[in-house]
């Protein structure tokens, strides 16, 4: 069996800035299918388009509405994907929760963030040190943060968005959101956009493939093994570049935990496994023979990804990023 193990290669995105307004609706927190990105309406990520260009803008997110005046500079994020978003558009957050590590955040990312102060943990960015930035702007994650609201939107405008629970869809809504509060919406529509060519060239190199797997995205822990179906963000990329999810969307639970009869029954033709410690559930089953009998194990398509890239970042540069080295572990596998 072959374990292959491919590295994070920085990924620029061009951003030109001439469309003259931000095209669509923001889009569905559900699955859209293989293109992923067309959006519809939503959960409150939605938002109005027509804000865009306005000095003073009503901004609709996931719990309720805020208003933004002029073009916030002192942006603060409790996700990486808002950290991406924000700087694909040329604006550098002043405060990122990334973990108390910044290496967690992918390389393209950290390189056009430049310098900033950690907020520590994303699920419990430290709140005084959040008010100490004197943010004009502060964008937090919709479920994971919910419950520090209140406190957040005292000190400035706070807007709540998709990330962690998000598909490709309901993460590029967000995008679309942040853009219009940063009233940069062209900028943001052009990377969009960017990002649906990518992924549809993406398609194409793999379209030649004798037959497309079926593919499994998952995390493996110390002692877990979490299977996300085609409701989570990773699966939704490899769906948007033709790559039929093994596990079809369960919008009530993304993700789970699954043990070896499980992964069985599922019979995944790719497996594509982001190990969060070196040790777990995959060192025990690799001596089994059904693990051996698994598909994506007897035709050496197991394959070791780079967790942050896979699992901690989202949005734009993110779904790049998973799609071409979902490609090119395909194409070179022997």
């Amino acid at each position: 069996m072959k374990f292959s193990i491919l590295r994070p290669a920085a990924v620029a995105l061009l951003l030109v800035t001439s469309l003259a307004a931000c095209g669509g609706t923001a889009g569905s927190t559900g699955s859209q299918g293989a293109a992923g990105l067309s959006g519809g309406a939503g959960d409150g990520a939605g938002g109005d388009a027509g804000q865009c260009g306005k000095t003073e803008r009503t901004i609709t997110h996931a719990l309720g509405t805020t208003t933004v005046t002029g073009d916030p500079s002192r942006v603060v994020v409790t996700e990486f994907s808002f950290a991406d978003g924000a700087s694909l558009l040329g604006v550098r957050p002043v405060g990122v929760a990334d973990d108390s590590d910044r290496n967690r955040i992918i390389q393209p990312i950290r390189e056009r963030l430049g310098d900033y102060t950690s907020l520590g943990l994303r699920k419990s960015p430290s709140l005084p040190v959040i008010a100490s930035l004197r943010p004009d702007l502060i964008i937090i994650d919709a479920k994971r943060n919910a419950d520090v609201y209140p406190q957040l939107s005292a000190m400035a405008p706070t807007i709540a968005l998709t990330s962690q629970e998000g598909d490709l869809a309901a993460n590029i809504a967000a995008m679309r959101v942040l853009g219009q509060a940063l009233n940069r919406c062209a900028e943001m529509e052009k990377a969009v956009t960017g990002l649906q060519d990518k992924l549809a060239s993406i398609k194409t190199r793999i379209d030649g493939l004798p037959a497309k797997p079926k593919a499994l995205f998952a995390v493996a822990a110390d002692k877990t093994f979490s299977a996300h179906n085609g409701a989570a963000f990773v699966p939704s990329v490899l769906s948007a570049i033709g790559l039929e999810p093994a596990l079809p969307a369960d919008q009530s639970q993304p993700q789970a935990d699954m043990g070896l009869e499980t992964l069985v029954a599922t019979a995944p033709e790719a497996m594509f496994i982001a190990n969060y410690t070196p040790q777990n559930p995959i060192t025990a089953w690799r001596a089994n023979k059904l693990f051996a009998g698994i598909p994506a194990v007897a035709s050496n398509r197991l394959f070791s990804v780079d967790p942050d890239v896979w699992a901690r970042n989202r949005g734009v540069t993110a779904a790049e990023m998973v799609a071409e080295q979902a490609a090119d572990l395909l194409l070179n596998a022997k």
